[in-house]
């Protein structure tokens, strides 16, 4: 159940007025050293971490010793957040929570700081969690710039005569004042029910008090949950947690209370006065988890009524989406073609390359032979006859230097020093020539059918490289010729007039309220303005001029008529009402023609001809398959209609780019077939 608590707290202190040590809390709130394996809690850490520790500390724990350490004998050394986390979202999104609460106070980029999670079952509700954070950083402001040392970082920051601080960091004030605190309750409030609403949760927390929740339950008609917060806060047990008496009377007196609620007893604030004060916080806090109980069981089911309600305007909106009229223009079919020609011309260079590195790989007669030897004598062979090509290949450097000195009187000694070496070469490689041989007289051994097996399998594997780089080599030409096909097709309506509808489904013949104007804007969302009996919708504010459709003209083409309204002058703060003067047909500045408004998306992104909507961050399920069906069933009318193209262009060598206007403004005819019966040359 969503619940709110945040604490900001100075450095923590004991019965006495003591303070804490620092170390020692960290070690606490992150479970180490001496609270590693704690008995006596029932809290489980689950998540740890730590932030912007300087240099000179190993370990956090290190930093909080040193901050320990030069404290001020009455100084504090740290700061603490503790704040409760929601069981309604995963801990990944409770940790991306305390991460933007760290972000939005700056402690994320400028102060040192370790946090962790605990999660526990709740002490009297085994259904319900509690999960909380505890987050200590010290409010010295780092400079990354001039970075200290343990002796001088949590020293007083101060500057010499020109002005350069010499001494520790600037302690930041703005965590220790009280609008500071209530500025983040409330900030924390807000994240945390920005999060339930991007889950579409209808649970949400409040930062204010239980009666300024009561009051504006109240005001909102929400009495039942009104009178839910008509009760005392329960007080904070502390260390009665882990005294078994106390708990054993907590829970007796929880029975109770669950029990008067079972038999319907008159509800009622009991006077506790009387009472002594450890009895006083067993009674408060016994009848405060009763009502927290109650709250949870109204909140669930709300909440399943929501849901109820929620999938079925989710069914309604998906119909809709569905039933929603859409139009096909040549910029659609001229996006789809340039789009399609940049996917076959990319498949068509991965084929390509491709097959070369496949063409590469295929072995020659000659290289198959030698692959055969290789495998079949081994290693050892693979070194000889490795070191027979390199004493080769230096023989012919030296013939070829020596070459060039010969007829040379004065190269003479130069020369015979080559031939010597020449010589060394040639006995070497000549051993190595032998050795090879004795390597290859094992293929007509015994073992020559293991060579022939060997080069059989090699063979076969070669083969199917020929056969795959093939296959692979058709598949490029066939991308090729694809990417030329819709090159052509995009070349051609490179030059036409993007605007012409081509198809259009359930687009009615006079303008209505349910209309969308360019595909995306309803028309009932514009403000209609009445003028000698007709209902214009105004396109922009008005002014002293505005432009504006007039409802219930004839849709041509997928377009209605724009017109000029001039008004009587600005209404004043009493009269809200537009006074129109005269209203004209709008002209086209440049062609000076009558002006139109698209009544469809003339993107030529596939996908935006379906018209978008304001719709909360989640979609429902049924609403994404219906959209996702309604892009699905565009694109497949864009692609058929670009195939039918390249189908006329391919038996005629030519395109065929118009559509005929009276099988359009028939919507009996819109089918499959007669939509290509209606393309004429």
């Amino acid at each position: 159940m969503a619940h709110f608590y945040f604490e900001n707290t100075p450095h923590g202190v004991r019965k006495d007025g003591t303070k804490l040590n620092t170390r020692t809390h960290a070690e606490y709130i992150c479970r180490e050293g001496e609270y590693a394996k704690m008995k006596d809690r029932e809290e489980d850490l689950v998540f740890k971490t730590a932030g912007n520790m300087p240099e000179w500390a190993d370990t956090p724990m290190d930093f909080w010793e040193a901050a320990e350490l030069h404290r001020r004998k009455n100084g504090r050394a740290y700061r603490e957040f503790r704040f409760a986390l929601q069981e309604e979202f995963t801990l990944t999104e409770n940790i991306e929570l305390v991460e933007k609460l760290l972000i939005e106070t700056g402690i994320h980029e400028q102060h040192a700081y370790t946090y962790a999670i605990h999660d526990k079952t709740a002490a009297f509700d085994a259904e319900h969690h509690n999960i909380h954070c505890h987050l200590m950083f010290s409010e010295k402001t780092m400079e990354k710039n001039r970075p200290l040392p343990a002796e001088k970082y949590f020293k007083q920051y101060a500057e010499n005569t020109q002005g350069k601080p010499t001494q520790g960091y600037r302690t930041n004030a703005y965590f220790a004042q009280t609008e500071t605190t209530v500025h983040l309750r409330k900030r924390w409030a807000e994240l945390v029910n920005k999060k339930f609403a991007e889950k579409g949760l209808a649970c949400r927390i409040s930062e204010k008090t239980l009666y300024q929740q009561k009051l504006e339950l109240i005001a909102a008609g929400k009495t039942e949950e009104a009178e839910l917060l008509n009760r005392t806060p329960a007080p904070h047990l502390g260390k009665a947690y882990r005294n078994p008496v106390i708990m054993g009377k907590i829970h007796e007196q929880i029975q109770q209370t669950d029990q008067a609620a079972d038999e319907d007893v008159p509800a009622q604030n009991p006077d506790f006065s009387t009472l002594d004060s450890q009895e006083q916080t067993i009674r408060l806090f016994a009848n405060d988890v009763v009502i927290r109980q109650v709250a949870r069981q109204i909140q669930q089911e709300r909440q399943k009524l929501l849901q109820e309600l929620a999938n079925r305007q989710a069914e309604e909106e998906a119909e809709r989406i569905v039933q929603e009229p859409y139009a096909i223009t040549l910029e659609d079919i001229y996006g789809y073609a340039q789009k399609q020609a940049n996917n076959f011309r990319q498949q068509a260079a991965q084929k390509l390359q491709e097959y070369l590195l496949l063409k590469h790989s295929i072995a020659t007669e000659k290289q198959l032979h030698s692959q055969t030897e290789e495998q079949f004598l081994g290693q050892e062979y693979i070194t000889a006859k490795g070191r027979y090509a390199a004493l080769s290949q230096e023989l012919s450097a030296l013939e070829e230097s020596a070459a060039s000195l010969f007829g040379k009187t004065d190269q003479i000694d130069e020369l015979a020093l080559y031939a010597m070496q020449i010589e060394k070469i040639r006995k070497q490689r000549s051993q190595r020539s032998k050795q090879l041989y004795s390597f290859r007289r094992k293929i007509q051994g015994p073992e020559k059918e293991k060579f022939a097996q060997i080069l059989s399998e090699l063979t076969k594997e070669n083969e199917q490289k020929i056969l795959q780089a093939k296959a692979v080599y058709r598949e490029y030409l066939q991308n090729k010729k694809q990417a030329v096909r819709y090159t052509e097709l995009q070349d051609k309506l490179a030059d036409e007039d993007h605007s012409l509808l081509i198809y259009s489904r359930q687009i009615p013949r006079l303008l209505n309220r349910s209309c969308r104007i360019n595909g995306t804007q309803p028309v009932r969302s514009l403000q209609i303005i009445g003028y000698m009996g007709d209902s214009y919708a105004l396109l922009n504010q008005p002014g002293q001029h505005a432009t504006a459709i007039k409802i219930g003209d004839p849709i041509t083409r997928g377009t209605v008529p724009r017109y000029q309204l001039t008004f009587q002058g600005l209404p004043d703060k009493k009269r809200t009402r537009w006074i129109v003067q005269n209203v004209q047909e709008d002209k086209d500045a440049q062609t000076k023609k009558a002006a139109v408004v698209h009544l469809y998306n003339r993107s030529q992104n596939s996908t935006q001809n379906v018209s978008p909507r304001q719709a909360p961050t989640r979609l429902h399920p049924a609403i994404e398959q219906a959209a996702q069906n309604r892009e699905k069933i565009v694109a497949d009318k864009i692609a058929s209609i670009a195939g039918d193209m390249l189908e006329y262009k391919d038996r005629s060598g030519r395109f065929n780019l118009r559509w005929n206007e009276d099988s359009l403004r028939d919507k009996a005819v819109q089918d499959e077939q007669k939509i290509y019966q209606g393309w004429t040359l």
